[in-house]
C-alpha cells in the first residue's frame, strides 16, 4: 500500500515538473520571437527615416561661402531644406551651384537679404535663397526672370525663357514667400533726409526700378546738392554693383521727380 503511494506522489510530481518544463520553454520562445520582431521593426523605422537623407546626398553643393550668413551651425539645416525644395518643384537635378550675386543692406542687421542658386537642370534654373537677418530663417522661392551677364557672379547661361506666370503656385519651405522690397537707402549723414520727403522719394525710385528691371533695392547716398528752395540733386550707388558700373541720379525740382542711370 505504501508502495502505491509512493509511486503515486512520484507521478504527480513528474507531471507538474514536465509542466513547469513546457511552460518556461514556450514563454522563453515568446520572449525571443517578441525582441527579434521588436528588433526588425527599429530597422524598418530607421531605413524609413533615413531614406530622404540617401535621397539627397545626390544633390552637391558649390560656393555656398557666397551666402555669408551660412555658418557651421546652420549649413546642413540650409542644405536639408534646398534638397526639400529643389525636389519637390524640380527635376534632373544633381548640382546646386550658389552664385556671387547678393542684394543686402550691410550696415543693418534687421530686413532680409536675397541670395542665388542656380540648378543644373535643362533650364539652368534659379532658386531665390532669402535669409530674415532678425529671424535667422531661410525661405526658398522660384526666381523667375533671366540674370544679366549671369557668367559675371559663376553661373551658367539660361538659354531658355525661365520666366513663368506671376500666379503659378508652388511649394515653398521656410517663411511666407519673398517678394521684392522697397528701397533701402542708407544715409549715413542724413544729407538726403535734409532735403528729400524719404517715403516720397521712396515709391517713386521703386517705380522707376521696376519700370527699367532692375532688381537691387539697397543703395547708399554718394552726394546731395540743394539747388535752392525744396529742389535738389543726388547720386544714388548700390551696394551690390552694377556689372556697368552706373549708378542712379535723382532731381527734384518743381515737385517732380526724374530718375537716370549714369
Amino acid at each position: 500500500m505504501k508502495k502505491k503511494i509512493i509511486l503515486f506522489l512520484l507521478a504527480v510530481f513528474l507531471f507538474f515538473a514536465l509542466l513547469v518544463a513546457a511552460l518556461c520553454f514556450f514563454s522563453a520562445k515568446e520572449n525571443q520571437d517578441s525582441k527579434k520582431d521588436t528588433t526588425e521593426q527599429q530597422d524598418t523605422a530607421e531605413n524609413i527615416t533615413e531614406q530622404p537623407a540617401e535621397e539627397r546626398e545626390q544633390f552637391h553643393f558649390t560656393n555656398l561661402e557666397y551666402i555669408y550668413y551660412i555658418n557651421s551651425d546652420n549649413e546642413a539645416d540650409l542644405e536639408n531644406q534646398a534638397a526639400e525644395y529643389v525636389e519637390k518643384n524640380y527635376k534632373d537635378v544633381h548640382r546646386v551651384n550658389a552664385l556671387a550675386k547678393f542684394d543686402d543692406n550691410l550696415s543693418s542687421n534687421e530686413g532680409t537679404a536675397t541670395f542665388y542658386l542656380q540648378l543644373d537642370d535643362e533650364d539652368h534654373s534659379i532658386v531665390l535663397v532669402s535669409y530674415d537677418k532678425k529671424k535667422k530663417i531661410f525661405s526658398f522661392s522660384p526666381y523667375k526672370k533671366q540674370i544679366e551677364n549671369i557668367e559675371d557672379y559663376g553661373g551658367m547661361p539660361q538659354e531658355k525663357n525661365t520666366m513663368q506666370d506671376d500666379e503659378e503656385e508652388y511649394n515653398e519651405i521656410g517663411t511666407e514667400p519673398i517678394h521684392l522690397c522697397e528701397p533701402q537707402i542708407t544715409d549715413q549723414d542724413n544729407s538726403l533726409e535734409a532735403v528729400a520727403n524719404e517715403n516720397e522719394l521712396s515709391q517713386e525710385l521703386l517705380k522707376f526700378l521696376e519700370k527699367e528691371g532692375e532688381e537691387r533695392r539697397n543703395f547708399y547716398v554718394t552726394s546731395v546738392e540743394n539747388t535752392g528752395g525744396k529742389n535738389f540733386k543726388a547720386v544714388l550707388d548700390f551696394s551690390t554693383k552694377r556689372s556697368d558700373g552706373k549708378n542712379i541720379s535723382i532731381t527734384f525740382e518743381n515737385g517732380i521727380y526724374t530718375f537716370a542711370f549714369k
